[in-house]
């Protein structure tokens, strides 16, 4: 048996061959074709310092280990926007800002989201007291996808 663990810097791949003997003719042999590959780019993240303001528009700071893409969505219950928006078949929630932002490497980022046509019908309404959720997803280049989502915002 062999075994162990390669380094990060053995990424690549490696031609080996095994020879086994016992003294009696002929060794026996055997060729094998080994693949180091890449360590899965982590996709754990932080989000922090949460402020939301009058208009919909939240900033907050991401933390990241590594490249990768950040996208930030804020949502809001359909009926604060307009009541026909409740309507059978229609989303439960509304979209009114969103922010999508690459990082090369790993780094504490501030994002603000934008804030769209219902955002700004949203924020001038008289319902604009409804709770907003901030769902926040980490996809690091290469790996997979993490998402988090912060509930019970308001606008100030």
């Amino acid at each position: 048996m062999l075994s162990g663990t390669p380094p990060a810097s053995a990424v690549g791949t490696y031609r080996l061959t095994v020879t086994a003997t016992n003294g009696v003719a002929p060794n026996a042999t055997q060729a094998f074709v080994l693949t180091v590959a890449p360590a899965r780019p982590p996709n754990t993240f932080a989000v922090s310092h949460v402020k939301t303001g009058r208009t919909t528009q939240i900033a907050f700071d991401v933390t990241v280990l590594g490249p990768g893409t950040i996208t930030a969505v804020v949502t809001v219950p359909a009926g604060a926007v307009s009541a026909a928006a409740t309507r059978k078949g229609k989303p439960k929630r509304l979209t009114i800002a969103k922010a999508n932002v690459k990082v090369k490497h790993g780094a504490t980022v501030r994002i603000k989201t934008r804030p769209n046509t219902v955002g700004r019908l949203f924020a001038g309404s008289a319902h604009n007291k409804a709770e907003l959720s901030l769902t926040v997803t980490f996809k690091p280049t290469g790996g997979t996808a993490r998402t988090v989502t912060i509930k019970h915002l308001h606008l100030r």
